[in-house]
């Protein structure tokens, strides 16, 4: 399955059930060009049968989109939107204030994981 930028879900040349479908790794190789996300079922890498090509369809789309989407995970909803309230609180500056986040910002750790400031400048003349 593939999730376009509109956040349509569609088959892509016949990869179905949780496979692999972004237009980069499909190919095989790298591009500029982002065209979908690939979504990835939790299920297959649950199932012997199924998880070494799961965690195959993983490292592609990791290596040539960047991130996927993890589907089936079987965490309850209730959490899934606790999580989604909590990122959005993350990001309000009246909930978390910059000092906190800056104590946590990407260039502070040896991983370069965590918080990135939106930077103002658009361009330098």
């Amino acid at each position: 399955m593939v999730m376009d930028v509109e956040g349509t879900t569609e088959s892509l040349n016949g990869h179905t059930n949780g496979n692999i479908a972004s237009k980069n790794a499909l190919n095989d190789t790298a591009s500029d060009e982002f065209t979908s996300i690939p979504i990835l079922s939790l299920d297959r890498a649950r199932n012997p049968d199924t998880k070494a090509a799961f965690l195959a369809d993983l490292l592609q789309a990791l290596l040539h989109v960047g991130f996927c989407y993890i589907s089936d995970t079987g965490l309850p909803p209730e959490l899934i939107q606790r999580v989604k309230d909590e990122t959005i609180k993350f990001f309000d500056e009246g909930v978390l204030p910059l000092a906190e986040k800056e104590k946590i910002e990407m260039k502070n750790q040896k991983s370069f994981l965590g918080w990135s400031r939106v930077s103002l400048i658009s361009s330098i003349s």
